[in-house]
């Protein structure tokens, strides 16, 4: 009666479930069971979004460009190529249209030096 607990009890029905019941999983990256990268991108932009909003509070206290610029690779663009070589292969045009239009609004906004694009991080991460 005050035993330890089954490990096991109630994986049966962990198994019997729907494969629809497990449809991201993380792996550093939101696999979807599609190969779709739809979830993993909308997620990463939410949260470089938000990183975005620290940076912008940053440069309104007077911080230099140039470390704004560091601080935008450090924390933004790190974001993006984290696990890239593994979802990168994935991502539809119309994804990388949306990370390439927030890549230039870091440009516009004056958080980098210079334009980047998701094709050439995508070519730079397989080495």
């Amino acid at each position: 009666m005050f035993g330890s607990p089954d490990p096991l009890m109630g994986m049966s029905n962990f198994w019997e479930g729907d494969a629809a019941q497990m449809r991201n999983i993380k792996y550093g990256y939101i696999h979807q069971s599609n190969f779709k990268m739809d979830t993993h991108v909308q997620n990463i932009l939410a949260q470089c979004t938000q990183r975005m909003y620290l940076i912008k509070l940053l440069k309104h206290q007077g911080m230099p460009q140039q470390q704004l610029s560091v601080i935008t690779y450090s924390i933004i663009v790190s974001r993006i190529l984290y696990a890239l070589p593994a979802w990168g292969g994935f991502v539809s045009v119309e994804l990388k249209n949306r990370i390439n239009a927030f890549f230039k609004r870091l440009r516009r906004f004056g958080y980098t030096n210079c334009v980047i694009c998701i094709d050439d991080l995508i070519n730079r991460s397989d080495y």
